[in-house]
């Protein structure tokens, strides 16, 4: 029985399948991004599987963007909601941001298939080389969103013939890391349920911040002028400001001014 999750466009694994099946350069591969970072994060609600993704992803890049704030950008305001369609998700993922500590950074979406809106515009080739490249991507079946870290598959000339099998993060409460069950990582259309995969391009920006200009240096005087006339230079004390009050000591007493250079 012939085994295959088609982990994106359902006719590329087809065509590369022909003749796989005897050819002495295939080869068994895995590919995973680098886990060494911090956790992911669990969802915060029941519904928030999209939200605690796309979090994920872009702390993973070294951006944490709370979940609370990416459904409010959905929807206006924390709501215990599913993302409805897709393309929600793909205008999250293709935007400038910024983080919770306020370092700006923008999410470029590069390859998607989103089945609902007609989008098929990545290859298993595309998923491999993003795995490879430490991208996670975000995949979405009928009624869940998930992470996608890792993968295996048959290698035969240097093209991905067959996925064998997807790891990925599993945000809904006691999953987390595991592998996905094969209908979801199978388009709906070959009877699985995945229905949405993107890849994008998490990227830091500097802002671009006007410097105030440094108050010019003040100008230091030892002499004090009066109405009366000027006296100094100050004996035994430190140069002041220039403007600065002042005191001129005379037979009838001190007399306030200004100091001079």
């Amino acid at each position: 029985m012939k085994r295959s999750i088609a982990f994106a466009l359902a006719q590329c694994v087809a065509i590369c399948l022909i003749g796989a099946a005897e050819s002495p350069a295939q080869q068994i591969r895995s590919v995973s991004v680098r886990l060494d970072r911090p956790a992911f994060a669990l969802q915060e609600n029941s519904q928030l599987c999209w939200a605690a993704t796309i979090s994920n992803l872009f702390a993973y890049h070294g951006h944490p963007v709370s979940q609370t704030r990416i459904v409010t950008e959905v929807y206006g305001g924390l709501v215990n909601m599913r993302s409805g369609n897709y393309s929600n998700l793909s205008r999250l993922l293709n935007r400038p941001w910024q983080d919770d500590s306020g370092r700006p950074f923008s999410s470029r979406l590069t390859a998607a298939m989103d089945l609902l809106n007609g989008v098929v515009a990545i290859t298993n080739n595309t998923i491999r080389d993003a795995l490879a490249s430490n991208r996670p991507l975000v995949i979405g079946t009928t009624n869940h969103a998930m992470l996608a870290v890792g993968m295996r598959y048959r290698d035969v000339g240097g093209q991905v013939a067959e996925v064998l099998g997807v790891d990925v993060f599993d945000p809904f409460p006691g999953q987390g890391f595991r592998s996905a069950r094969p209908e979801e990582v199978t388009p709906v259309p070959r009877g699985g349920a995945l229905m949405f995969i993107a890849e994008a391009r998490i990227s830091s920006s500097s802002a671009t911040r006007e410097r105030t200009p440094a108050p010019p240096a003040a100008r230091l005087g030892r002499s004090c002028q009066t109405q009366l006339g000027r006296c100094g230079p100050f004996y035994d004390q430190p140069a002041m400001p220039v403007g600065s009050s002042c005191y001129c000591g005379t037979y009838s007493g001190p007399v306030g001014g200004v100091v001079v250079q």
